[in-house]
């Protein structure tokens, strides 16, 4: 009975593989693979998110740290050119960038990653839905 128990103890321990899941955020993959953030204000992702202009305004992950979402734009005088893109990582690698939405800037994600906020012209604010899709058609949600 004894030499029973230690064989299960050893199994348990040794040859069942581990369910456990990492946490993404402390992966060699969390912020694009660049030094974590510090207390220290610098610079982040320095010539990797300017791919058509400028960034600016409001950026941010997802909870779990494996979308992140910023505004883009041609230039500082006005919104024309502007718009919100998304990099994703697919499990192996960040993917290239994607514009999510035309003209509409300063991404905020909900606590719960469902909802994004989003200011357009005017100072409106419009909201998008996640979807199993990806995010629905922003609609306006408060007119100034």
């Amino acid at each position: 009975m004894k030499g029973f128990l230690n064989a299960v103890i050893f199994l348990l321990l040794f040859c069942i593989p581990s369910s456990a899941q990492t946490n993404f955020w402390d992966s060699p993959n969390a912020y694009f693979g660049l030094k974590k953030p510090g207390e220290k204000p610098e610079v982040f992702a320095k010539g990797l998110l300017a791919d058509s202009g400028i960034v600016l305004g409001r950026v941010g992950f997802s909870s779990d740290g494996k979308e992140f979402y910023y505004t883009y734009a041609r230039h500082w005088f006005d919104s024309r050119g502007s718009g919100t893109k998304r990099k994703i990582f697919n499990g192996k690698q960040w993917k290239k960038p994607t514009v999510l939405f035309k003209d509409l800037a300063n991404p905020a994600l909900s606590s719960d990653d469902k909802q994004m906020f989003l200011g357009g012209n005017n100072s409106d604010v419009w909201e998008a839905h996640k979807t199993n899709d990806g995010w629905s058609k922003p609609v306006v949600v408060h007119n100034k």
